[in-house]
Order: C-alpha cells, then structure tokens, then sequence
C-alpha cells in the first residue's frame, strides 16, 4: 500500500519532470530564435518599393540597401511593384513570409487607403511592424521656370484671371488632399485638378506647360529647379528647406498650409523579435555612413532615421493630425 508520503513524492516527482521538459522545450525555442538572429541574413534580403523606379522612394532605398549590403555581407535586392497607389507593392510584402527577408517601405499615403479605398484591408499599425522613419521630405508647390512671377501672390492673380486656364496636379493621395486643402486657402478651389499616378508624369507635365502647378515633394523638384526647367514658389513646411534656403514657407507667403512626405521602413507584424531586432540594428549603424545621409541631403531630403517607438508614436500624431483635413478634403478622385 502507498502511503500519503510516497504520494508526495511523485507528485513532485512528475511535476519537476515536466518542469523540465517545458524548460527544456522553451530554452531551444529561445536557441533557435537567437541563432536566427545571430546569422541574419544569412542569404539575398527584398526591400520591395512599391512605387515606380527612378523616383525619390526608390532612390533612397537603393541607397539604402548598398549600405545595408555592405554592412551584411549579404545582397539586397530592391524590387518595384507598383500600383494601386502603393497597395500593391505594400501586399506583396505582406504575403511573404514574416521572417525578416521582406522588408517594406512606405510612404505617408499608406495613412490614406481606409479613407480612400475602404476594400483596402491594410491597417499600417495592426500589420505592420515599424523599424525607421528615414527621411522626411517637404512638399513644394513648383510651376515652370517659363512662368513670370516669382511668389505665390502672382501665381493667384494669374490663376484668377478671366483671361487664364490654370491647373494642379497631384501624383499621390497625399498630395492631392494637401493641395485640396492649399487650393482652398489660396483662393484657387475651383481650378482643374488633374491627378497623376506618380510625380515624374506629373513634373514632365508641368515643365511642358500642360499643367500650371505641380505639388510634390522637394526632393521630386529639386533636380529640374538646378537644371533650370522647373522653379518653386514656396515649401509647405514650418522652417525653409535646407536643400532650398532661398524658398520661402507658405506661411510666409500668408497662407498656413503644411505638408511633408517620409518614408519609412517596415516589416510584417510576424517577424520575430530577434530578427526585428537585427534589421533595426543594422539600420541604426548604416544611417550614420556620411555617404548615405549626403546622398538624402543632395535629393532634398532631412535624414531622420528614428527609434520604432519614435516612428509609431509620430505616426499615431499624424493619424491624429490629419483626421479633419481628411474629413474635409477627402483624396478621391471627384
């Protein structure tokens, strides 16, 4: 017969056995996760731009993913998938495996497609986790260097005359709501609006004398202000640009409207912590390389680079920010 002692003990006996293999069990997850870490990446990683080649968010991420190579040892692929103002490019990382070799970056419009396009399911903050804000971009209100006036006031008055047929455009949600909002509060409500999927049509436009004004971000502009084809009346930002000290801010010129573009870096919410880690690490340590930050410099750019709880919690401000303009100024095409 047992008796109550020898009951005791095995109980304890079967309870530190499973103790020990639940140890055991967490210890090698924890391993596994840690050794991910350590030789991440350990093959090629995909920056997907979901914009196409050859304008600012595509040249920053290429920047970005030579230094990011260099600092590896491992390649890094940068893919456009274009469309659907972004939607496209930001699923396919979406559909990949969360494992740290599908690395996303966007742009502030991703903050517009539940207003904009409701079938959108994408939820930045629910899908996504945030590793960077890398660079801020201010929007600039651009005309061709053929027009004769050289502050925003002459542009009203021209654009006011019976005698004129004036137009903006816009190649991003973002821009055409920030530039509904600019129109309003610069008397110009009731000009054409022609919107346009992505800037470099946009510009082409406006140095062609198709459209009268061109809203985009300085880094878009900057190129064809130093060859002489395009000229920027004002920056929609509280300081002047550094890449455009002689610019004046649209408050400056009397009209407070404000608008900057950023792009960031993100991965799929499933990404494990360690490799999450490792991705932010290694950014953290390339945005100090001078070459990469001039490069930002030179195309308009302010090097931001911040925390992934600095990058959510200025994302949630925005969120906040731009809920009554979004109200009032919806980014659809109407």
């Amino acid at each position: 017969m047992i008796t109550a002692w020898e009951e005791w003990v095995k109980l304890f006996s079967n309870l530190a056995t499973h103790r020990t293999a639940f140890l055991v069990s967490l210890a090698a997850i924890l391993a596994s996760q840690f050794a991910s870490a350590q030789v991440f990446p350990n093959r090629a990683v995909t920056i997907v731009v979901p914009y196409p080649a050859g304008g600012g968010v595509d040249v920053l991420a290429r920047s970005l993913g030579q230094a990011l190579s260099r600092h590896w040892g491992q390649s890094v692929i940068v893919t456009n998938v274009a469309g659907a103002d972004g939607v496209i490019g930001t699923q396919r990382v979406l559909s990949a495996p969360a494992d740290g070799y599908t690395i996303a970056t966007s742009v502030n419009q991703i903050l517009l497609w539940k207003a904009s396009m409701p079938d959108t399911k994408i939820d930045v903050l629910k899908d996504f986790r945030l590793i960077s804000k890398l660079v801020d971009t201010p929007l600039a209100l651009g005309v061709s260097s053929k027009f004769p006036g050289s502050k925003v006031k002459d542009l009203v008055a021209h654009c006011q005359s019976p005698q004129q047929s004036c137009s903006w455009g816009s190649g991003t949600l973002y821009s055409q709501m920030i530039g509904k909002q600019l129109m309003d509060v610069i008397g110009l409500k009731n000009i054409v609006r022609v919107p346009y999927n992505g800037t470099a049509p946009l510009i082409t436009d406006v140095i062609g004398g198709h459209v009268t004004i061109g809203l985009a971000p300085v880094a878009t502009e900057l190129p064809h202000v130093r060859n002489g084809t395009m000229k920027v009346m004002a920056v929609l930002t509280t300081n002047r640009a550094d890449s455009m000290p002689q610019v004046p801010t649209m408050e400056q010129e009397g009209y407070p409207v404000y608008g900057t573009g950023w792009t960031g870096l993100m991965v799929s919410r499933g990404t494990p912590q360690p490799i999450f880690d490792a991705i932010a690490s290694a950014v953290r340590v390339v945005s100090a390389n001078e070459s990469l930050r001039s490069s930002i410099a030179a195309s308009g750019g302010q090097s931001i680079f911040n925390t992934p709880e600095a990058f959510e919690s200025e994302l949630q401000r925005e969120i906040d920010y731009l809920a009554p303009i979004l109200a009032k100024y919806p980014p659809l095409d109407k």
